[in-house]
Formats: structure tokens, sequence, C-alpha cells
């Protein structure tokens, strides 16, 4: 490639990454919640869920962006306080109000969801001087030790989910739980002991019997890389991309399903952090570009590449944006990644 299709592919890539930060921080309330709650997108615009735990990671980016208002951080923490249960739990998904609920994501809570929704508040509050959000962010954590189990009960020591939890990963529990005791790490409660001890084993299965589908194995891999041990996310993150057959081919899992955006930008920005440029060589730059290429007018990004119709959530959007600014140089370190 000659030096002009650099820029000019470079200037696409800043230009996709503007539009994809502006939609993030927009201020406009949307069905009547604010930018930062809306879990996913419908082909038509609609705000399809409100979700608590991308609401999480949504604080998270945002309380190190300077393009999003503490008012609008305020908004998403008012939001948050509001779908508290009286339990002291949060529902998985909340529906828009112009549609009904649908109870079956309140019979059901878990740790990961919770997890990313106490650190998204505290990083908030820190970051913004948002007494509100610390104060919500106590509450959840409060919530988040009934997850442990007693250190003498003998089994695995942490409860993924509990009530009517999926059948699917995130109610079995597994590697993708290192990105939970990532959070929690250098805390002090029965959750942190919990993830302490559980740590050495979930790593073990993160190498010895990864998740088979791609985006609970790549928070596993997020978990190692911010747990400090780059050296099994890189052997992790390896054995995904060879299983797939390269770092473009990568699908929902190895012997079916989609080439999700979400998954390319995550195996993206673990490859960055892993230091893996070299290696890849240039199906890092591809990806770079094949994920910008995905952004659309509107600064969305679809679920996946082969639907015409289909959803665009928050989460792909806000892995995208940090893997393709630390693609065009940047910072970007395993503490920060949402």
């Amino acid at each position: 490639m000659n030096v002009n299709a650099c820029l000019v592919e470079t200037d696409g890539l800043r230009d996709a990454l503007s539009r994809l930060r502006a939609n993030l921080a927009r201020e406009t309330l949307l069905d009547g919640w604010p930018r930062g709650v809306v879990g996913a997108f419908g082909p038509a615009q609609a705000v399809q869920y409100g979700y608590p735990e991308i609401a999480g990671y949504w604080l998270r980016w945002a309380s190190q962006s300077a393009e999003v208002s503490d008012a609008c951080g305020a908004a998403v923490v008012a939001w948050l306080r509001a779908r508290g249960d009286e339990a002291g739990g949060w529902p998985t998904r909340v529906c828009p109000l112009s549609k009904p609920l649908d109870a079956t994501y309140h019979d059901a809570q878990y740790l990961f969801d919770h997890s990313m929704l106490w650190d998204g508040l505290r990083r908030w509050g820190r970051a913004r001087g948002d007494a509100r959000a610390m104060s919500l962010a106590a509450d959840v954590w409060q919530h988040l030790q009934t997850f442990a189990l007693p250190s003498d009960s003998g089994g695995f020591p942490l409860l993924a989910g509990r009530g009517a939890v999926s059948k699917r990963w995130s109610g079995r529990g597994g590697p993708f739980l290192l990105k939970v005791c990532a959070r929690v790490q250098g805390q002090e409660g029965a959750l942190a002991a919990a993830c302490a001890q559980a740590v050495p084993v979930l790593a073990a299965q993160a190498l010895e019997s990864p998740h088979p589908q791609s985006h609970p194995q790549l928070y596993a891999i997020e978990g190692l890389l911010e747990l400090g041990r780059q050296a099994e996310a890189r052997q992790a993150l390896d054995a995904l991309i060879k299983a797939h057959g390269s770092l473009l081919r990568l699908r929902e899992s190895e012997t079916h399903g989609p080439r999700r955006c979400d998954v390319l930008a995550q195996a993206l920005r673990a490859a960055h952090l892993c230091g893996m440029a070299a290696c890849l060589g240039q199906d890092m730059e591809a990806a770079a570009v094949t994920l910008a290429g995905r952004i659309d007018h509107r600064g969305q990004v679809p679920f996946a590449r082969e639907s015409s119709s289909s959803a665009y959530p928050t989460w792909a959007s806000l892995f995208a944006e940090q893997a393709l600014s630390a693609w065009l140089g940047g910072p970007l370190q395993a503490r920060d990644i949402v």
C-alpha cells in the first residue's frame, strides 16, 4: 500500500471513530432514557432494551472521555438507582417505555452483570466526584457479596447467577468470570476473597478447557490481561485465533455463527494489549479497517456484518471505540478496557 493510500485509510478510520464517539456521548434522551443505559437499538433505531451491565461499561468508558458531560453520566446513575430491586439487585434487562416489560429478565441475577455495573459506577463516581454514583456503587457491592460461597463449602467459590438463570455460558460459569475477578482485585469482602481463590482454577480453564464461544472466551482473555497475566492471555488468544483460522475469520464459535462485530473488536483490542502486531502481521490492520467499515453514518455498529436488519448493541460500539483508538495510537492499558 502506498503512502497516499495509507493516509486515506487512516483518515477513514478517524472519521469512523469520530462518528462512533459522538453517538456514544450524545445527550438527547432516547425513549425517555439517557444514551448510556441503552443496550441496543433495532434496525429502525428504536430502543430495544435498557441494560444495567452495559450501563456499567458505558460509565467506565465515559469516566475516561472528555466528550461526556457530568450531566450525561448523572442521568445514567439516576436511571440505575430507579431500577434497583427491593432485594438490592438489578434486572438483567429493562424494556423501554413503549414496550411491555419482559418479566423473564427479572427472574435471574448474574454475578458478571452486577460486577460490571459496580465497577462502572465506582469509576464514574471517582473520576467525576459523583457522590450518588459512589453511594449506588456501595449498594451494588454489598449485593455482590451474596454471589460468594463460604470458603469451607468445598466447591467452586462463586455463583455465576441465581434464580431462573440462562442455560448459556452466562448462567453456567467458567473462565469468563476472570473478568469479574480482575475488576474486584484489591477489594475487601467475601467476593474478593472468593475471586482470589477462584483465579487459579479459572486461568487453567481458560487454557485447558476454553469456552467454545468466542465472546466469553475473549472476556476470559480480558480478565487475564487485567490481572497482569499477559503470557496466559496471549496463549489463550493465540489458540482462539488458530482455532478459527485467522483473526478476520473469528466467528461466534469455531463451528458456526456469524462474524460478530463485538468479537472482532474484542480480539483486536486484546491482540493490541498482548503485543501481537508482529506475529499477526497485516491481519490486525485488516481487522481495524474491517471494523471501521462496519460503523454506519450514525456512528453505530451492527451485531454482525452478515445481516442488514441487525441490532446495534452498545457494547459492540464501546469495544470498537477502544480497539480503533488503540490501533490509531491512542493510549490503552489493560486496566481501562471496558
